[in-house]
């Protein structure tokens, strides 16, 4: 056996190993009947609805994989992107990291089907590149349209969140006209990267876009059972009117609130009380995979 396939073979072990580690650390802080509970409370409607609009966004990514591969050169059917795309990020999303750890499950599909390393790793590049825009794109949108809770998270005014969403917007803009004008490969400090043909560029907005809008929708779903307010009994949504969550939390939701307690006490995660985030816990996948809620648990 090949050196290279030792190695890939041991960090997709490693890998699962290590997933499993963490899932054991996050569902070992609570008993089987208390998750099962929580996950109970969560009303059969936005259980349905949060399961829907998470295998939407997996849909979404897997036209990640299979715009890529046609970026790269070697296009391949849709079943066979949608395979790699799923298994390789599944398991990238629960490890964290997805573009290093999703890239070696995405070798190990790609090579076998005839790609070589620098063609899977402009595949994954690529796929970067459309979280990026996607991201850029749905954060311009949201700060145009809804200027007063983006005010009231980041502390911008009005001016100046302005100009930050037509910056957000502007990226882009800016990646469709250089799609559609650059023939010559782009040189970013010593890198050269070529541009993808218009239509790629194009799709990589609106699939980059649609994707994020499932994810928030997703968790939205899954932990909101009042519109975007966080509440202290664990139906809250992070990053969002967090001044009216009950535990005062400071700016990040992630950080002490008044009271000495995190505001994780906003997803339910007060042992004392005895709340479990069944929502969170459900959630947990997207949410860890785009860094939209904070890592760090304070059960003090």
């Amino acid at each position: 056996m090949p050196v290279r396939r030792i190695f890939i073979n041991t960090a997709l072990v490693l890998g699962l190993l290590l997933a499993a580690y963490l899932l054991y650390k996050v569902f070992s802080r609570y008993s089987l009947d208390e998750i099962i509970q929580s996950i109970a409370a969560i009303s059969a409607s936005r259980l349905m609805l949060g399961v829907g609009f998470c295998a939407l966004s997996y849909l979404c990514l897997s036209g990640f994989d299979w715009m890529a591969l046609r970026y790269a050169g070697k296009p391949l059917s849709y079943p066979k992107a949608a395979l790699a795309s799923f298994a390789s990020l599944s398991i990238g999303h629960n490890l964290g990291v997805a573009a290093l750890s999703s890239g070696a499950v995405r070798y190990r599909y790609y090579a076998r089907w005839g790609l070589n390393a620098e063609e899977v790793a402009k595949v994954v590049l690529f796929c970067g590149v459309t979280v990026g825009i996607g991201l850029s794109t749905l954060a311009g949108i949201l700060l145009l349209i809804n200027p007063g809770d983006a005010s009231n998270l980041l502390f911008i005014g009005a001016d100046a969140l302005f100009w930050l969403g037509v910056g957000c917007l502007a990226v882009p803009v800016v990646y469709i006209v250089l799609a559609g004008t650059l023939r010559a490969p782009l040189l970013v400090w010593r890198w050269y990267f070529e541009m993808p043909a218009l239509k790629l560029a194009i799709g990589q907005v609106i699939i980059g876009t649609v994707n994020f809008i499932c994810v928030a929708a997703c968790l939205h779903q899954m932990l909101g059972q009042r519109g975007f307010e966080l509440r202290s009994n664990g139906d809250g949504l992070c990053a969002c009117k967090y001044r009216r969550a009950r535990n005062s939390c400071s700016r990040w939701p992630w950080r002490a609130g008044g009271n000495g307690r995190s505001c994780a006490a906003g997803y339910g995660l007060d042992r004392g009380a005895r709340r479990v985030p069944g929502g969170l816990l459900l959630a947990a996948p997207l949410d860890r995979a785009h860094g939209l809620c904070g890592k760090r648990i304070d059960h003090s």
